[in-house]
């Protein structure tokens, strides 16, 4: 099974910690905004969630460098 998350901060987060509860292991985010965009808080959660994905995609080549 896979799981498609979409960018929805810490619903991201406790969607992924979720899925790794349950051994879904094909876990896969779509950001549809670019990270500078959101309060720093947001920022370190979604980049903390980032490590638990199978794939990220981003939306910039800045929000790519920082995987």
């Amino acid at each position: 099974h896979k799981v498609i998350v979409e960018s929805m901060g810490r619903l991201s987060l406790e969607c992924g910690i979720l899925a790794k509860a349950i051994r879904l292991h094909d876990i896969y985010f779509h950001e549809h905004v670019g990270l500078n965009s959101f309060k720093k808080a947001i920022q370190l959660i979604k980049i903390f969630s980032y490590y638990i994905a199978k794939k990220v995609i981003v939306l910039t080549s800045h929000d790519y460098n920082l995987l």
